[in-house]
């Protein structure tokens, strides 16, 4: 019995061990907020490059729509870019795409498009509003055929 004793007395936890000190608590919730701080970004910034790659998208399908529209109808067109919108206008008909918050437009003029669906040679670029990144469309001569060379 007196061996049982000693050997609980010696597995026993003093009992100042038995938690976290204050500056070990502190630690790990700066350790933690960290993470979850960079974790934030990275989610904010994959919200933007989505954005802008679906707001890239709309603007190849309208252009590709453009075309087409006035190859079939036999009626001229015109594309004019603004910071934050692209108005398509073929005939009497108006389209607008606007653009995300985190895209504008670096091309500020009109693009017109002939009643059989060709336009003239042009770069199209757009830039994110982090600096870094610039889209760049090519528009073949006549052919009106949209290239992108993004990132």
């Amino acid at each position: 019995m007196l061996n049982e004793e000693k050997t609980l007395q010696s597995h026993q936890i003093p009992p100042r061990k038995l938690g976290f000190s204050l500056v070990e608590a502190i630690l790990a919730l700066l350790i933690f907020s960290a993470l979850i701080s960079i974790g934030a970004y990275q989610i904010k910034d994959y919200q933007r490059q989505t954005e802008e790659k679906v707001a890239l998208k709309q603007f190849e399908a309208k252009w590709n729509q453009a075309l087409t529209t006035t190859y079939l109808k036999k009626v001229a067109g015109e594309i004019s870019f603004d910071d934050r919108k692209i108005n398509f206008t073929i005939g009497s008909k108006r389209d607008v795409l606007l653009l995300p918050r985190t895209l504008k437009a670096k091309f500020h003029e009109t693009l017109n498009i002939n009643n059989n669906g060709t336009t003239g040679p042009q770069t199209i670029c757009f830039e994110a509003n982090n600096g870094k990144t610039q889209y760049f469309y090519t528009v073949q001569m006549n052919w009106g055929v949209l290239i992108a060379k993004n990132p």
